[in-house]
């Protein structure tokens, strides 16, 4: 029995991109530390799950039913409101011990050539609405790819292009309850390992 969706109603605010992704250059002086001004668009595959074993990384979900309040909150969220992600858009660190682990992770959602193309562009956006409700997982975080790509002869458009879910705060563990960033990244998902859904079992982009 197919499983009914939680958010049926297509949503013309939600820009699915298919194409290839372009880079353009930019001064990155131009972009404030935490907040950008951007075309928020989704890659096709950007509601796709993955489970690594490897390396203890998943964003796959439970039952539906069992959604916890602060994942579902969450994510309806984002696609009600895609521009919310332009705030508190922080820069990620590619050339860190982190490397190697979101290579391994992106390349189910890039290709390896683009990664290495747009290695200085990834960010990470934190929904902190105050009506989200939070959980034991963390804050529920939205890898995306900035760009600056060439509309007409004359203009630029700036777009944040939504390439994964970080659910459970596993893409880039870090320190959280005293916890080292190895325990954390165990602990985390140790809870949510079994999960076998995708997330687009459940919630629909469009």
């Amino acid at each position: 029995m197919k499983i009914p969706q939680i958010f049926p109603d297509k949503n013309p605010l939600v820009s699915i991109h298919t194409g290839g992704l372009i880079r353009n250059s930019y001064n990155k002086q131009d972009i404030s530390a935490k907040n950008v001004q951007a075309k928020v668009r989704f890659k096709a595959n950007s509601f796709d799950s993955i489970n690594i074993s490897e390396i203890e990384f998943s964003n796959m979900l439970d039952d539906k039913i069992l959604i916890p309040p602060r994942t579902r909150s969450a994510i309806n969220k984002l696609v009600k409101n895609p521009d919310i992600i332009n705030i508190n858009s922080k820069s990620i660190n590619t050339y860190n011990d982190h490397d190697n682990r979101m290579r391994k992770i992106l390349e189910h959602y890039i290709s390896n050539e683009e990664f290495d193309t747009f290695c200085d562009d990834f960010r990470k956006s934190e929904l902190k609405d105050e009506d989200i409700v939070y959980d034991k997982h963390g804050d529920f975080r939205v890898i995306t790819l900035f760009s600056v790509e060439k509309e007409n002869d004359r203009d630029f458009q700036q777009y944040l292009t939504v390439i994964l879910l970080d659910l459970y705060h596993l893409f880039l563990p870090s320190k959280h309850d005293g916890k080292s960033k190895e325990e954390s990244k165990k602990a985390n998902y140790n809870a949510v390992r079994h999960f076998s859904h995708h997330i687009k079992e459940h919630f629909l982009l469009n």
